[in-house]
């Protein structure tokens, strides 16, 4: 359980129109937190995301970073999104330059950055490459890349493997465990698939289909990286798939 002044205060609800997505979601994320919020394909998980971000007013509520409210032209958040975000005339070291050049870093600690996070996410043999020369595991590397590249007060990840076949998903997840082992973050990681969650998370908050509500909490307290074989794991899987208000739509996943 985490203890002490949270990072993240989410206190919010969301309507559009007349149909309400989100009914009163409240939780916390605390300092260099792995938060995943778990929930069914168009529950409003990617609503809450941009509510998070700052990219979205709730139409009740706030949402408090450092007990400010949310600002992103103040605050330093990442937000890896589920289309891959290359851009094509850009080659991998220019595509993950650009969340320096938007805070106005360059010269040599540019370089140094870029090298240095390109090197974790395994693409330091790749940085002149341009993004069809390659696959679609590595151009979402560049984007975990960038977002990592710079010091940030949050990183958001809006289920960014949901493309990825099985194999590759598991190397990313992997790769994003790696990453903020050596560069410590506060991560939300969006996803609609079980085992991702429980593999992934130091906690999870479990969503409702729409309208979305907190339908549990859980501390996943098993050491990482996880086997997913492990009767702990794969009990705590099954605890969340039984949950009636997710089983039918949520994802299991495999291996």
């Amino acid at each position: 359980m985490p203890v002490g002044k949270p990072k993240i205060e989410i206190d919010v609800a969301h309507s559009y129109d007349s149909i309400v997505v989100l009914d009163h979601i409240k939780f916390d994320v605390y300092e260099n937190e792995f938060l995943c919020i778990l929930g069914p394909s168009g529950c409003g998980k990617t609503t809450m995301a941009n509510l998070i971000a700052g990219l979205l007013k709730p139409s009740v509520g706030t949402v408090k970073l450092n007990g400010e409210l949310v600002n992103p032209q103040k605050h330093n958040i990442s937000y890896v999104f589920q289309a891959r975000s290359c851009l094509p005339w850009r080659t991998v070291k220019d595509n993950v330059k650009i969340a320096l050049e938007i805070k106005g870093i360059s010269g040599p600690v540019a370089e140094e950055k870029i090298a240095n996070v390109l090197q974790i996410v395994g693409l330091q043999e790749f940085a002149d490459y341009y993004p069809n020369q390659i696959s679609g595991g590595m151009k979402q590397r560049v984007a975990i890349a960038r977002a990592f590249c710079v010091e940030g007060d949050l990183l958001i990840l809006d289920e960014p493997f949901g493309s990825l076949d099985a194999q590759t998903r598991y190397v990313m997840q992997m790769e994003v465990l790696k990453i903020c082992e050596k560069m410590k973050r506060t991560v939300i990681f969006i996803t609609n698939n079980i085992e991702e969650s429980v593999f992934l998370a130091d906690r999870l908050i479990v969503l409702s289909s729409v309208p979305a509500r907190i339908i549990k909490e859980i501390n996943v307290n098993f050491s990482k990286p996880r086997n997913v074989t492990h009767p702990d794991f794969l009990q705590l899987r099954t605890s969340i798939s039984n949950l009636s208000e997710i089983a039918q739509d949520a994802v299991g996943g495999s291996r």
